[in-house]
């Protein structure tokens, strides 16, 4: 399935998001919100194989068909969101 690609960085509010992630309610998420859900999921995973934001990003792209501004939304919430579990040596 196929995300839209013309998707609005404007278009993108993540508190939804972050509160389900926080206190695990899943009463406000709707249908876009479990999408956005589903993006961040696989964005910690490309995130965990390519930990550079930029390799992230492009990769995140390739799979979900997103803009280029969109992916970097979804890398910066994700890496911000579960980072600390992200172990990154710059080895």
């Amino acid at each position: 399935m196929r995300y839209k690609a013309l998707e609005k960085i404007t278009d993108i509010d993540f508190s939804i998001v972050q509160e389900y992630i926080n206190t695990g309610s899943s009463h406000a998420i709707d249908e876009d919100h479990q999408r956005m859900l589903d993006i961040c999921i696989r964005c910690y995973g490309l995130l965990r194989d390519f930990p550079q934001r930029n390799v992230c990003i492009r990769k995140l792209m390739a799979l979900m068909g997103l803009p280029y501004t969109t992916a970097a939304r979804y890398v910066d919430f994700t890496r911000k969101t579960w980072g600390d579990y992200l172990s990154v040596n710059k080895e």
